[in-house]
């Protein structure tokens, strides 16, 4: 009997050690190819991703949420994101690659041959209850960040399609830091907000070269 369990655990060890080899082995951009590649494969819940990858995404990328999951067994995950950004909501803003112990992957450099740019954080946030206006003419209320994602990637599963935005239905009220000072301002119009944006990018450049 001892050496039947012996035989069923033995793949499943080898599994183990295959996946560990794979991503020692492996460079972040040829893991990340692997990933590409891989005809193997499988849709993913949410719910199932590691702990430290859903982490890495909520501190990393605050203004995307996950619009497909898959695995490529051994190898590690592909994630579409999109974006619920103020200026590209419901764009496709990309995928990004993990181990499959949810380690982020990142390219050494671009496709193009440029060094990767970090992206940097949105200077501000939406304060919920908010309303958004869908291209034909609805208006959804939305009281929290999981039902403002939940309807753009709703939309953008039926209509496949990223050319119509979803827009926010204005005056909404947005949260910021000035000085450390917590400051809750009403914004009027995207020209508003856009305003916010750019004084805002002004401020962290001119700290950074400080």
């Amino acid at each position: 009997m001892k050496y039947y369990s012996k035989l069923l655990l033995f793949p499943i060890l080898l599994l183990f050690i295959n996946s560990c080899e794979v991503e020692n082995i492996l460079t972040d951009d040829e893991l990340i190819d692997a990933i590409i590649n891989s005809e193997e494969k499988i849709s993913v819940l949410e719910n199932d991703l590691p702990n430290q990858l859903k982490n890495s995404i909520s501190n990393e990328m605050p203004d995307d949420f996950i619009d497909d999951a898959k695995l490529a067994p051994s190898l590690g995950y592909q994630l579409g994101m999109r974006s619920i950004d103020v200026f590209n909501m419901g764009i496709k803003s990309g995928d990004i690659f993990f181990d499959t112990d949810g380690r982020k992957l990142e390219r050494s450099k671009d496709f193009d041959g440029k060094d990767k740019k970090k992206r940097t954080k949105p200077c501000f946030k939406l304060k919920y209850p908010l309303s958004l206006e869908l291209p034909d003419g609805k208006t959804i209320e939305v009281n929290d960040r999981k039902e403002h994602c939940d309807v753009v990637k709703s939309y953008h599963t039926e209509i496949k399609s990223d050319r119509k935005k979803i827009k926010l239905s204005f005056p909404v009220t947005v949260t910021f830091y000035d000085d450390k000072n917590l400051i809750e301002k009403v914004m009027d119009s995207e020209k508003d907000l856009q305003e916010l944006k750019e004084t805002c990018e002004q401020k962290d450049t001119k700290e950074r070269k400080n």
